[in-house]
């Protein structure tokens, strides 16, 4: 099973001499597949067209907010989750500036958090960035149950009369317990379970 990823920056000055620095450091590591806007409006049109493919986005501090703002505008076109990284040279200016950014709910719009150096970009871009709230270790461990027959599929359809109403926490914790116990000795599976996250 192959799986394309979608590398998208978007910064007002995308073409000058450092930022052609680091496309060309990154795919001498190998990173490849990188679309380089300027304008938001563009980078948001070339998402609608990405179905359910691993997608990140690197965003520089000063475009952030608009781009959450026209994501939501566009949210019902989408087909992927992307996985955003805020790129900024000063991580306090900026969230001091973006008060949503510190926002429960902005969840969604912050897995990849802020990068200060690109160092951070390049972990991130290879998957080496887990996310604070992921780092916390559970022991849980975990099944899943083969179904082999189609009585088997009853459980499911009456699945939410058994079960009680779980708050957002618990869900973000058993999504976290998936992604820890899942996600490190297969790649592709850590993949699909980063567009849950």
């Amino acid at each position: 099973m192959v799986i394309m990823s979608y590398n998208i920056w978007i910064a007002e000055n995308i073409d000058n001499e450092e930022y052609n620095q680091y496309i060309k450091e990154l795919e001498s590591i190998g990173i490849l597949n990188f679309r380089l806007f300027k304008e938001i409006d563009k980078a948001i049109n070339l998402m609608k067209y990405i179905e359910f493919q691993e997608t990140k986005v690197i965003i520089s501090d000063r475009l952030y907010s608009e781009f959450i703002k026209k994501f939501k505008e566009n949210i019902i076109d989408m087909c992927v989750a992307p996985k955003i990284i805020v790129f900024t040279k000063n991580k306090d200016k900026f969230i001091k500036n973006n008060k949503d950014y510190q926002n429960k709910n902005y969840s969604f719009y912050k897995f990849g958090g802020i990068a200060i150096t690109f160092d951070e970009i390049k972990k991130f871009l290879k998957n080496e960035i887990i996310p604070q709230k992921m780092k916390k270790s559970d022991d849980i461990q975990l099944t899943f149950e083969y179904i082999d027959c189609i009585e088997k599929l009853g459980l499911p359809l009456f699945f939410k009369t058994l079960r009680e109403n779980v708050s957002i926490d618990d869900m973000e914790e058993y999504t976290n317990s998936l992604y820890n116990t899942y996600s490190k000795d297969n790649s592709e599976l850590r993949i699909l379970l980063d567009s849950i996250k």
